[in-house]
């Protein structure tokens, strides 16, 4: 089964790989003239490819498939910059991401469920790819998670993993969620699934703070609340450099 899905990713990844050269061999102004020969898509809006392009990468950076996701976010980057109208880095102030708003377990009413679970950490480390690479390349400014005086979900969801997640077991988990008379008992399977899945996303959150930290250390500090710096993530960081089984 883990075979079949290694192939699964290679042959997405390849298949993004011929897309984009192709894409990126085109003429800029052929990506803002409609031609009549084109076929339109039913999910696309209009026969243009440049917002129409743009907008079904960023649907894509939500897949679940890491390398798929990845090949996805560094082109909607490329192709943004050549849409028209659009602000060099030079002239732009503020970039806003209008990622969907993560929700934390602790908000969920649902009972626990593995699936749940995975899914959620999922959708954290996506969110973190995002993230990553654009303040990475600088499209964005950190000072957008203070926007309208609101402490962002992705902030908050982040602190929840540090404080949370990052030290904690399956059973742990099944505490921070709504009551119930069942009892859980898990394999060794899903327990190892549990700890592949938080160590990604320990790895991408350090990751996420690097670009942070190396890219904007000013603006960071101010835009991140101090609370977000505590206790929990400096044991967090020092277990990764010095136990990290």
């Amino acid at each position: 089964m883990q075979i079949i899905e290694a192939l699964q990713q290679l042959h997405m990844k390849q298949f993004y790989e011929h897309l984009f050269s192709a894409l990126l061999e085109l003429s800029c102004d052929l990506h803002t003239v409609k031609i009549p020969k084109w076929h339109r898509s039913p999910s696309w809006t209009e026969v243009y490819l440049d917002v129409t392009t743009v907008r079904w990468l960023l649907r894509k950076c939500g897949r679940v498939e890491i390398e798929s996701r990845r090949k996805c976010i560094e082109p909607v980057c490329t192709f943004i910059s050549l849409l028209p109208g659009t602000l060099s880095k030079e002239k732009k102030r503020k970039f806003k991401a209008n990622l969907v708003h993560q929700t934390c377990l602790t908000d969920m009413s649902k009972q626990f469920s593995i699936p749940m679970v995975y899914q959620w950490l999922d959708i954290v480390i996506a969110s973190l790819d995002c993230y990553t690479l654009a303040f990475s390349k600088e499209f964005l400014n950190p000072l957008l998670f203070q926007d309208n005086n609101q402490y962002s979900r992705l902030i908050v969801a982040l602190s929840y993993i540090i404080t949370k997640i990052s030290m904690s077991t399956l059973y742990d988990i099944v505490t921070y969620l709504p009551p119930s008379s069942q009892s859980y008992v898990f394999t060794p399977t899903y327990i190892s699934q549990f700890e592949t899945a938080k160590c990604t996303v320990i790895v991408r959150l350090l990751n996420f703070i690097t670009a942070l930290s190396s890219k904007y250390p000013q603006d960071t500090m101010r835009a991140i609340d101090s609370s977000f710096y505590n206790n929990d993530l400096t044991k967090l960081i020092l277990t990764c450099v010095f136990n990290p089984t």
